[in-house]
């Protein structure tokens, strides 16, 4: 057999399981980007509540970035022991945790609560991330995988877009804080009451997506593998590693700085 090749995958449409596989991927790319893109109406807003300076409020990207970087590798490790079904699974759960941390943040008008919500949505999206591109590469004709990826990269997109027009307006929801008015908004309670809404409806939306991920019977890539013998098991694990593929890495570290600063 030559080498590179899988066979497996060639010539072969979809099967109905991975066609739903493939649904369920392309909505984790869109909640992914929703979520992301929420920081963005995060860092004004929590600035003017709290009054913090721009040091601050950029704490929010430090905690966001932080927990891919200490997280990513302990995801991968629990969704190799499970399945990618069960990874989408707790990252969905995680991350409606996470946004129903944010009521009582408001309430106690607490940023520190705030800090520790985002932690537990960035651990979400963490999962959510470790799955979604080697998911879909595995799913379909290996010789489409690009195709594939490049299509559900647009659902990002989408999710990236969507999200501050619909909830920008309902978080930041009062008139500019200046120098004239603040000493009029003397109680900044009730700013920081405005995500409560949005994320509330975050909230019950990725728990019903989790509920509906559980349910369904997707494919488990991982399953052969646990069955093959441990000697070639953890050889193919170090022939498909990412560190023998660091271009792909640098890819994906250079598409988030342009994201992030252009």
């Amino acid at each position: 057999m030559t080498k590179g090749k899988h066979p497996n995958t060639r010539n072969q449409p979809p099967t109905p399981s991975q066609a739903a596989a493939l649904l369920a991927i392309a909505l984790l790319f869109t909640c992914m980007g929703v979520l992301t893109s929420l920081n963005d109406v995060l860092i004004p807003h929590l600035k003017e509540v709290f009054s913090l300076s721009y040091q601050g409020a950029l704490l929010i990207q430090l905690i966001w970035f932080s927990a891919f970087l200490l997280l990513s590798t302990p995801a991968s490790l629990v969704i190799r022991k499970t399945s990618y079904q069960f990874g989408m699974t707790t990252g969905y759960c995680l991350t409606s945790a996470g946004c129903l941390l944010f009521l009582p943040a408001a309430w106690t008008r607490c940023y520190p609560l705030f800090l520790l919500a985002l932690l537990v949505i960035a651990a979400g999206v963490c999962f959510l991330l470790v799955v979604s591109n080697p998911y879909a590469s595995a799913l379909g004709d290996s010789r489409t995988i690009h195709r594939r990826l490049m299509i559900l990269h647009g659902f990002f997109a989408v999710g990236m877009t969507l999200a501050p027009w619909l909830s920008g307006p309902a978080i930041l929801s009062y008139p500019p804080v200046t120098h004239e008015t603040q000493l009029v908004i003397s109680d900044r309670l009730s700013l920081a009451e405005t995500v409560i809404e949005p994320y509330l409806l975050l909230a019950t939306c990725l728990a019903g997506i989790a509920f509906l991920t559980a349910r369904q019977h997707l494919p488990d890539i991982f399953q052969k593998e646990r069955e093959r013998k441990p000697d070639a098991r953890e050889h193919n694990f170090r022939e498909h590693s990412a560190w023998h593929q660091r271009h792909t890495l640098l890819v994906r570290i250079l598409a988030q700085l342009e994201h992030r600063f252009w």
